[in-house]
């Protein structure tokens, strides 16, 4: 009996409810995570941890892109990126972004031009250690191979 009654509440709180949610229009929603903060601050976090990773700190991910370093850049500081475990988790996150090039919503986003950017800065900055140099310009090279399936030959405008 109390089950029944606790079922008929339940029941009756929804229909009053009307299934009620809050709607966001398209502007509403790009002006609060334009460049994807959230799910690049959760994936970068994870990253930096050293893992395990998850896969859902990671599910946005390869549908941005450039966009990640877009948001990295507006996240972190030349100095803070700049530190070892930070090159490290932003080379993973971008591996990540541009695993998929023809899955990345925003066809600018393909053409990794501050990704590339990005990362010849922080090869200049980490020149003393060969090791993370070479990370570096690895992610730099699957980049470019990514980038040169996704955009066709003199179309690296989109």
């Amino acid at each position: 009996m109390r089950v029944i009654a606790s079922m008929c509440v339940v029941l009756a709180a929804t229909c009053l409810s009307g299934g009620q949610t809050r709607e966001y229009s398209s502007s509403q929603t790009r002006s609060t995570d334009l460049y994807g903060y959230g799910s690049v601050t959760s994936a970068f976090e994870e990253c930096r941890r050293g893992g395990p990773y998850f896969s859902s700190f990671f599910n946005g991910i390869p549908l941005l892109g450039d966009q990640v370093s877009i948001a990295v850049v507006k996240q972190w500081d030349a100095d803070e990126l700049a530190a070892p475990e930070n090159i490290r988790a932003y080379l993973y996150l971008v591996r990540i972004a541009f695993k998929y090039p023809d899955k990345i919503l925003n066809r600018e986003n393909r053409n990794a031009n501050v990704t590339l950017l990005l990362l010849s800065y922080l090869r200049i900055k980490e020149s003393r250690d060969v090791g993370l140099e070479k990370e570096i310009e690895s992610t730099r090279t699957y980049v470019e191979g990514q980038i040169s399936k996704s955009v066709p030959p003199g179309d690296a405008s989109e």
